[in-house]
């Protein structure tokens, strides 16, 4: 007869998911740097230097538990131009030692990261904002571009190291989430592929999901030229600090049956009937955005009538099912703000394409650096380890 201590005993130990993490910095040799560089030139132009990271890397490994300790450890290496991080962590590593940067030294743990950076790549800003004076409102802007279980989480974002040196209608920025479980390389790349997909647009760049790509963090560098944002970045706190991304399912359908951003089988109306939180729906942001991108792509600007597509769309938000949303966000959702914004980003994309391709797919079709002397690694450690303690404090991993 089984007792109660040998039941305990034969029960399997439950698997706990890790609550902390790390992140990997690495540390560029002398004389190379992690980030851009603006110099006033004789003749009085500006010049930008590009990234110039080098060939070999110190290496050192931070603990993070949460997106307050992340948003710590992000602060107090920006200010170092030498330094930069990556998901992957070292296979095999010494102070001592330096690395090149390849999948042979550094691999992303099997079960993913608790935490991922988007990397917004010159992203229209809309004319009510401007990046100098509502930079902050611009990054919202952004999030607000994700699926709908970001709005409500904590980040820390900073904008990139071009900001405000080029075109003021668009905006670059690195934008940083604790997820509440890790989410591998493979898993994010494949998630933000079709997110891109149903927001019509390269959303979210796919490379960082990498073990190596570099996630740059420094400030750039201005030599006789005034930084335009001596603030760059900033821990955003709102109701959660931890998201929950929620798994996209692709079209059962193969790819060649898809017509840029939305299904070209299911229509406008079809669509229409993704939006809300009922069986079969999509929630509310993405299903707008694809439903308003196939009306104008298949009726072109001639064809579309902005009021009553907009109408059409407010009418069915506010009818839809919005059992996982509150009132306050369907409300936003159906704001002739947000309707609007989406009809004319429609418009500019699809809009003026002649009318034999408004349904078929639209496709469009330095040496490398010379080796460089490794770096005394060991110092490189030391010098990075005091910088973050005197900023940060606590140990390295």
């Amino acid at each position: 007869m089984a007792t109660a201590k040998s039941i305990r005993q034969k029960r399997k130990p439950k698997k706990t998911v890790p609550t902390s993490d790390s992140i990997t910095m690495l540390v560029c040799a002398d004389k190379h740097r992690a980030t851009k560089k603006f110099v006033r030139a004789p003749d009085n132009r500006i010049e930008k230097l590009d990234y110039d990271a080098g060939t070999y890397f110190g290496v050192m490994v931070r603990v993070v538990s949460d997106i307050t300790s992340l948003s710590a450890e992000l602060a107090g290496i920006e200010p170092l131009d030498s330094v930069f991080v990556i998901r992957g962590e070292p296979v095999d590593h010494k102070a001592s030692t330096s690395l090149r940067r390849t999948k042979a030294n550094f691999v992303t743990p099997s079960a993913g990261r608790r935490w991922v950076m988007f990397d917004f790549d010159k992203i229209k800003i809309p004319d009510r904002f401007e990046l100098l004076k509502d930079a902050a409102a611009v990054v919202e802007n952004l999030v607000r571009q994700l699926p709908a279980e970001f709005h409500d989480i904590s980040y820390h974002y900073q904008l990139s190291s071009s900001a405000g040196m080029g075109d003021p209608g668009m905006v670059s920025a690195h934008v940083w989430f604790w997820l509440s479980a890790p989410w591998s390389d493979a898993k994010l790349k494949t998630w933000a592929k079709t997110v891109n997909g149903h927001a019509g647009s390269k959303l979210i760049d796919t490379a960082l999901f990498n073990d190596v790509q570099a996630h740059y963090t420094a400030a750039p560098i201005f030599e006789g030229v005034a930084d335009p944002f001596p603030k760059r970045s900033a821990l955003v706190k709102k109701a959660n600090d931890a998201v929950s991304i929620l798994e996209i399912k692709l079209p059962d359908h193969p790819a060649q049956e898809r017509s840029g951003p939305f299904e070209s089988g299911i229509g406008f109306e079809g669509h229409l009937a993704r939006i809300g939180d009922h069986p079969g729906g999509d929630g509310f942001h993405i299903p707008i955005i694809t439903a308003i991108a196939s009306y104008v792509s298949t009726n072109g600007s001639d064809g579309t009538n902005i009021e009553t597509l907009y109408e059409t769309v407010r009418d069915r938000v506010l009818a839809a099912d919005r059992s996982n949303h509150d009132d306050a966000y369907v409300k936003g959702m159906a704001s002739r703000e947000h309707i609007m914004q989406a009809i004319q980003g429609a418009l500019q994309k699809y809009g003026n394409q002649p009318a034999s391709r408004r349904r078929a797919r639209v496709v469009k079709g330095m040496a490398p650096p010379a080796l460089q002397a490794p770096l005394c690694a060991a110092e490189a450690h030391k010098k990075l380890s005091e910088a973050l303690d005197s900023i940060i404090g606590g140990p390295c991993k």
